[in-house]
């Protein structure tokens, strides 16, 4: 049966539409890409994931908050907490309820807790208003001294979200790492002249190489400049490239930019500035309020063009695809770089990387329905002439 079906007239042309529909998609797969230009990168939607604060320093509390039933509003945190007049005690887990508004337009509920290794009180703001339908309400966070990590839902696995105190640092470090700092700081200005400065990447590997012997956290980034019509990570529009590093602060509960090939960091109001930020600042002409700090050896003194570089900002991604993921982006998505998310105030339609798998994924669909829709259209042709051939066969016995 199976030798009568390979030897089939309608099983070869269904081989033969494959093999062509293949081709269609193998030439459409490298037009698409060639007319995508560059590689793109995923849109960096949540700062939080690029300036995740490093385990072993995260002592700082954060809550989840999820609505229950009866008007009860669930707190989880990722350490021990009270809410103030509540006879609960301290845990991981509470509740409180929440009052509607009756005849004004919201009600302000405020939330007070204490979280078991804190000196003062946090407050939450938690306001209902009314919506336009009838018993619906609008449940807003108006004001949080707290972090609030995810909203209307607890976290998968507590246990991860907790704090675990033994992986953290020393309590004198926790609360201000200057002094890893001025290690840091202080070993590259002395061994300048041996460390094989050179360009702007091969500085800030050795920078980071010194932070981790003296256990600083740090990370390279890249910067590209570009104007409000084509920013981006583009090799055709010869926007200058740059790579700085980004240490973390306990004392300013933060990262900020130091770049080792001019040996600045940035503030403002005396306060270290992330790449981020000063790219929000560039953005809406407000770098005239940044001031640069030399503490490096590599000083130099820099224009204004210099922050043009935080117009797009490159971070590594913290999220790797499993391999089989790895292996359909390699051979299906080839344009997207699935290692690096793009920071930018405007990403232009081609450097989306969102938006390059949607629209290839609707051409991959559109493909395989063409296909399926011919090899159906071959099959059913096929059926049509046979029983054709069956009702002439029975007709010409009928004759007999």
């Amino acid at each position: 049966m199976l030798k009568i079906i390979i030897r089939s007239h309608t099983f070869r042309r269904v081989i033969y539409t494959s093999v062509l529909f293949a081709v269609i998609l193998y030439v459409s797969n490298l037009f698409f890409d060639r007319s995508w230009n560059d590689k793109c990168m995923k849109p960096l939607a949540d700062i939080e994931t690029a300036y995740k604060i490093p385990d072993e320093y995260n002592n700082l509390p954060a809550v989840n908050l999820k609505l229950l039933n009866s008007g009860m509003l669930g707190i989880e945190a990722n350490q021990k907490f009270e809410i103030l007049g509540s006879n609960n005690g301290y845990g991981y887990l509470d509740s409180v309820h929440v009052t509607r508004p009756d005849s004004a337009f919201s009600f302000n509920n405020r939330i007070y807790m204490r979280f078991e290794y804190r000196n003062f009180n946090d407050s939450i703001f938690y306001v209902v208003s009314h919506s336009t339908n009838e018993g619906v309400f609008w449940n807003q966070v108006f004001y949080s001294s707290v972090r609030i990590k995810h909203l209307n839902r607890f976290s998968y696995n507590p246990y991860n979200f907790r704090i675990n105190p033994v992986k953290l640092v020393p309590n004198d470090i926790l609360d201000d790492n200057d002094t890893l700092i001025k290690q840091v700081t202080d070993y590259f200005n002395v061994n300048a002249e041996s460390l094989g400065l050179a360009e702007c990447g091969t500085n800030c590997r050795i920078l980071k190489s010194i932070c981790q012997k003296f256990g600083l956290p740090c990370n390279i980034i890249t910067l590209q400049g570009g104007d409000s019509f084509e920013p981006g990570y583009d090799k055709k529009t010869g926007y200058p490239i740059h790579v700085v590093c980004e240490i973390y602060s306990s004392k300013f509960k933060k990262w900020y930019v130091m770049d080792p090939s001019y040996g600045t960091i940035f503030r403002e109001n005396q306060t270290p500035l992330n790449a981020a930020e000063i790219s929000g600042r560039v953005y809406f002409n407000r770098d005239s309020s940044i001031t640069q700090d030399s503490v490096l050896v590599t000083r130099s003194i820099l224009g204004k063009d210099y922050f043009n570089y935080y117009r797009n900002i490159y971070f590594r991604n913290p999220v790797i695809p499993n391999i089989l993921v790895r292996q359909v982006i390699k051979y299906f998505y080839n344009n997207y770089d699935y290692l690096q998310l793009h920071y930018s105030e405007k990403i232009p339609h081609k450097r989306n990387g969102s938006q390059y798998i949607e629209e290839k994924t609707i051409m991959y669909l559109l493909i395989a329905l063409l296909y399926i829709i011919t090899v159906f259209f071959i099959m059913t042709i096929r059926l049509y002439t046979l029983k054709l051939k069956i009702n002439n066969i029975n007709h010409n016995n009928n004759k007999r």
